[in-house]
């Protein structure tokens, strides 16, 4: 059993009963599922996420390492059950963590696509610069040859005296 699942059990067993349960009587129910020293750090969880009280009793002797106790559910502890209980929160942790990991992954593609498509972009003018030199380049020797033409027709051609 994990161990949302065991806090849930007791919580169960908790939500059985209206009045106070006595740590002898939650031993005895739980004895089947939950190893007796592992029941008392549950209940102290349970106690600080404030879903059970717990009351110590007044006859604990100090020398005992867990005194007898009494616990009941609180009405928070209801809702809780009632929503689903730590197993739900834990699936519900797993969905949030795995929803924001994805999300992560998300945007870091987002963001590299946007780094490929500005690279693509200063490429492509780049590329674009160089064509337009290369046309000036040679759109200014076609018309030094087209002048160099015009000087040579004009000087091969004969003079016409009338």
């Amino acid at each position: 059993m994990k161990h949302s699942e065991k806090l849930n059990f007791v919580l169960n067993i908790l939500c059985e009963s209206k009045e106070f349960v006595a740590s002898k009587d939650l031993y005895s129910k739980t004895q089947n599922k939950i190893d007796s020293e592992e029941l008392t750090p549950i209940i102290n969880k349970l106690y600080f996420d404030n879903y059970i009280e717990k009351k110590i009793s007044a006859r604990a002797k100090n020398t005992q390492l867990t005194p007898p106790y009494f616990c009941r559910i609180t009405y928070s502890g209801l809702l809780f059950v009632e929503r689903g209980g730590y197993v739900s929160e834990t699936i519900r942790v797993k969905r949030n963590s795995l929803w924001t990991k994805t999300k992560t992954i998300a945007n870091f593609l987002n963001a590299l696509l946007i780094l490929i498509i500005a690279a693509l972009g200063v490429y492509v003018s780049w590329d674009s610069k160089k064509k337009d030199n290369l046309i000036e380049t040679n759109k200014s020797k076609i018309e030094r040859l087209e002048l160099e033409l015009q000087n040579m027709r004009s000087e091969a051609a004969p003079l016409k005296v009338n």
